[in-house]
């Protein structure tokens, strides 16, 4: 059994997904998203990410992807994407940051987007994706935020 990789998302008008580790912004609809989408799955986080959330989130497994991390209560901490692949879970929803996303957008099969309105003062960027998905739905648009599907591309 090979592990199914779905990224999901959110990044404002500069391409911005954090400052100082955690969201720029507070949207409840898009947290909701977050947690309904993520619920009884494990979901992988890079340090810095993992830290500005602070605490192993509720009804999933937490994975924390670093070379540096001491191991945590709740946590747990994979050293390389082989230990990653090695828990061979059926699906790992990849949370970000932008290093995390970097080396798993390539292994995902679609990525969830929430393209929140406006710019905020970030310091982590969400990688060039589109070349590799296609866009598939949007699924909720508002004017605070508009929620993508992108399928991987097939190639042909």
């Amino acid at each position: 059994m090979s592990t199914r990789y779905i990224a999901i998302a959110a990044m404002d008008g500069q391409r911005g997904i954090g400052l100082a580790g955690v969201l720029p912004w507070k949207i409840p609809g898009e947290l909701k998203f977050f947690k309904e989408t993520t619920m009884g799955h494990p979901i992988l986080f890079g340090r810095t990410t993992y830290q500005g959330i602070g605490r192993p989130l509720l009804g999933r497994e937490t994975l924390v992807l670093s070379r540096t991390m001491p191991v945590e209560e709740g946590v747990r901490v994979l050293r390389s994407l082989e230990e990653v692949e090695a828990l061979r879970r059926p699906l790992v929803y990849v949370c970000g940051g932008t290093e995390v996303y970097r080396q798993l957008l390539p292994r995902c099969e679609a990525l969830f987007l929430t393209r929140v309105a406006g710019t905020f003062a970030a310091d982590a960027w969400f990688p060039r994706f589109e070349d590799d998905f296609e866009f598939a739905a949007t699924l909720e648009s508002n004017e605070a935020y508009r929620r993508e599907r992108w399928n991987r591309r097939v190639l042909v």
